[in-house]
């Protein structure tokens, strides 16, 4: 069973195929500016994914994905396909995560105490793979779609590499919005992750019954544990 890499959610494998967007060559400034280097989505925001192995290539990849999250507060829902037509659905509720696999008979349920491969820390930040960029590696400012970014590159091994042990050195390039700090893309090689950034929801995500029926089930375990009295 494939597990994808962005925990991180997004539709149909023809969506998968991404134009790269253009860096324009003008450096509008050299210096830093300050600041954080990346924030947190903010608490109602919904951003999407797109994840191509090699921009060379005209055809999907197995590994391309599109992934969709949505995020109100610490409620997130995240929406996967891979190029295969491969689907998960994730539901994280505070500090469990329900990640529902194509074929599979039951969920998987995952918590922070148990971390497993399908668990997603967002905790530590809503964007993966950025967390090389710093003053040392920054570059300077450019325009993308007509906006300023801060841009970041180094020499390291591929974030997007399921076996980092044994992945060759790259060139790994970050670009992040000057004025909400967001990323805009992550290049690794001929990788690449371009982030686009939707209408906002409106209200608090609601997951399904099923889901929160798990969901009251696992937590109802949990109470009858700590109720238990140590030896």
């Amino acid at each position: 069973m494939k597990i994808l890499i962005f925990t991180i959610a997004f539709l149909s494998a023809a969506a998968l195929s991404i134009a790269q967007q253009p860096v324009e060559n003008t450096t509008t400034s050299s210096g830093l500016p300050p600041g954080p280097l990346l924030n947190h989505a903010p608490d109602f925001s919904q951003w999407t994914v797109n994840y191509k192995l090699s921009v060379l290539k005209q055809t999907t990849d197995e590994s391309d994905f599109q992934m969709v999250v949505t995020k109100t507060k610490s409620i997130y829902h995240v929406q996967t396909i891979d190029g295969a037509g491969f689907r998960t659905d994730k539901w994280v509720l505070d500090t469990v995560q329900v990640t529902t696999l194509p074929n599979a008979q039951y969920p998987v349920i995952s918590t922070a105490g148990n971390k497993d491969s399908y668990y997603t820390d967002y905790s530590k930040a809503d964007f993966y793979g950025f967390n090389w960029i710093s003053k040392s590696n920054f570059l300077g400012i450019k325009k993308i779609g007509g906006n300023d970014c801060l841009i970041f590159q180094t020499r390291m091994k591929s974030p997007f590499s399921k076996e980092p042990a044994t992945a060759q050195t790259i060139t790994v390039q970050a670009a992040i919005e000057v004025k909400t700090r967001l990323p805009i893309y992550l290049k690794a090689g001929k990788a690449v992750a371009n982030y686009v950034y939707g209408t906002p929801p409106a209200a608090m995500l609601v997951p399904p019954a099923a889901v929160q029926a798990l969901l009251d089930k696992w937590n109802k375990r949990l109470e009858k544990t700590s109720l238990v009295s140590p030896p």
